[in-house]
Parts: structure tokens; C-alpha cells; sequence
């Protein structure tokens, strides 16, 4: 989960880590890009696929509705129809809810760290009605996104994937998104413009050339980013222990509105049996997380 509990924040002390040890965490760590075309597209080019509500069961739940309609209020057969559409309904979270913990447990279980986007879904979802002074336009199209968007639950896998990762002993970093999409992850170039980006699938970079999804490429810029920001964080860490070597490494905490972290839980704390689980990346990860409010001038 993305940490809002400062009493409950885990400590992962970067400085302690050698430099193999560093590194090798970095290299097993992926990013995702969240889209409602591609649920998940991952930095090393996988696609991870959920299931959406199909036509066939919206227009199920409209004819359960009718059903409901058409019965006389407080009758026996009204409360018959509206307990179909509840099975109904439960139907179709269950079967999201399946998918969704099967996705985020081979993720959690192959990546020691991943790096998503910190969205900001109730932002995203906001209604495009406006008001009688201000009316609001492309309303339909608007409301079909955040139907589109909602459908996937991007924080549902935030959560799960922080947990399970936490069990794990493993990090959960959320990265500023902005220009992600139209930024080229090429590392010797990083020009950024809209016109790279042609078209929902294809990127095309105006200055070197690279050519590729732009689902990948949006993916590798959130990778870069994360990582980044955690050599950031172990130099800071470094750096004061190199200050004051009888002082543990300071723990900087991470800004409410800035890139936010979750990672394991203490031991002893969370599911039963997960002792082991944890140690096995929690021995790199000396089960320590970063949690700075100063990580942007860090990463500057």
C-alpha cells in the first residue's frame, strides 16, 4: 500500500547496501504504465491484460434494472429481481478481483522493486459536467473514460501490490507521471514533445529516431525516474553517514504530494507464515525504506 501512516512506515537504509548489492536490486526492478487500451505495459515490454465489464454483461445489468423497474415497490418479486442483479453484480467483482490478485502476485513474486505512476485517480475520474455558469463539454465521452478508467481499478492494484511486495520484503515507488508519454526513454537523448507521440501505440521521437510502443517507451521513462530518485536517496544517505559515521543514516520522509513508497512491514507484522518469504529480498533490502520529505531537492 502507498504509505499515509508515518508510525507504520518500514525503514529501508539504502546506505547500508553495498554497491553490487545496489545495483543488482536495481536491475531486477520494473516499471508500469497504466492505460485503458493496455491495462499494464511493462519497461521490459510485457503486457499484463485485465477484464473489463464486456457489452453482453452491461447490457445484463440494464435488463436486471428493468426487471427491477417493472416490479411493484415492496413486493416479493422486487426484492427476487434486485437480489439478481446483486449476484450479478458480486459475479463481475469477484472474477475482477481474481485477476487482479493473479496479476500483482507474479509481479510481486519476479520483481524485488517496481515503479508505477503516482496517479491521481479521483482527479482523473472527475466529472466533465461543470456548472449552469461554466458548462462543461464532451461530457458522454468524458463519462465513458472514467467508466473505462474505474473499470481497471489502478488503485486496487496500487494496494495489492504494495502489500505483497511488503510481505515480500520488496518497494513499492510511485513516480511524478507528467510527459512520461512523451518524453524518448532513449538515455542519450530525453527530448521531449508532443508530436513524438503519433498515435496511442507509436512513438516516434522527433530528434533521434527511436521508434517503438509508447506504452514501453512511457514505462521506461517511469523506470529511469525511479531509479533516479532512489541513487538519489542513497547518496543522501551515504552522505551523511561519511558526515557522522557513529550516526545512523538519517531517514528522509517522503512529501505528501511527492513520490510516494511502500515497502515491507516490520517483522512479525502482516500475513502469518510470511517470514521467509520476506528474508529472501529483505537481506539485500535490510528491511529498511526510504521515506524523505526532501527527496526532490535529493533527486535535483
Amino acid at each position: 500500500m502507498l504509505f499515509e501512516d508515518d508510525n507504520a512506515a518500514p525503514k529501508l537504509d539504502l546506505g547500508a547496501l553495498s554497491d553490487a548489492e545496489f545495483e543488482a536490486l536495481i536491475d531486477n526492478a520494473i516499471a508500469f504504465d497504466f492505460g485503458v487500451v493496455q491495462p499494464m505495459t511493462g519497461s521490459d515490454g510485457s503486457v499484463y491484460d485485465l477484464p473489463r465489464t464486456e457489452i453482453r454483461y452491461k447490457r445484463r445489468i440494464k435488463r436486471l434494472h428493468r426487471a427491477i423497474d417493472r416490479c411493484k415497490k415492496g413486493s416479493k418479486n422486487r426484492r427476487k429481481a434486485q437480489n439478481r442483479l446483486a449476484r450479478f453484480q458480486v459475479k463481475l467483482a469477484r472474477r475482477r478481483s481474481d485477476a487482479r490478485h493473479k496479476l500483482t502476485t507474479t509481479v510481486a513474486k519476479s520483481h524485488g522493486i517496481v515503479i508505477v505512476e503516482d496517479l491521481r485517480i479521483k482527479n482523473m475520474t472527475a466529472s466533465a459536467r461543470g456548472t449552469i455558469e461554466e458548462p462543461g463539454s464532451n461530457i458522454a465521452q468524458k463519462a465513458s473514460l472514467n467508466t473505462s478508467i474505474l473499470d481497471l481499478s489502478p488503485g486496487a492494484i496500487f494496494r495489492d501490490l504494495g502489500y505483497k511486495l511488503g510481505w515480500r520484503g520488496g518497494l513499492l515507488l510511485a513516480v511524478d507521471p507528467r510527459y512520461t508519454s512523451q518524453t524518448c526513454s532513449n538515455p542519450a537523448c530525453g527530448h521531449c514533445s508532443a508530436e513524438s507521440r503519433r498515435s496511442q501505440a507509436e512513438f516516434v521521437c522527433e530528434k533521434c529516431g527511436l521508434s517503438l510502443n509508447a506504452d514501453v517507451n512511457a514505462a521506461r521513462n517511469i523506470r529511469a525516474r525511479g531509479i533516479a530518485l532512489l541513487r538519489a536517496l542513497r547518496a543522501e544517505s551515504l552522505a551523511v553517514t561519511a558526515r557522522n559515521p557513529a550516526a545512523t543514516a538519517r531517514r528522509t520522509t517522503l512529501s505528501a504530494r511527492g513520490p510516494r513508497v511502500a515497502a515491507c512491514r516490520g517483522p512479525g507484522v502482516g500475513r502469518p507464515g510470511t517470514q521467509e518469504a520476506r528474508r529472501s529480498v529483505s537481506s539485500i533490502l535490510n528491511q529498511e525504506n526510504p521515506r524523505g520529505r526532501d527527496l526532490k531537492e535529493a533527486a535535483e
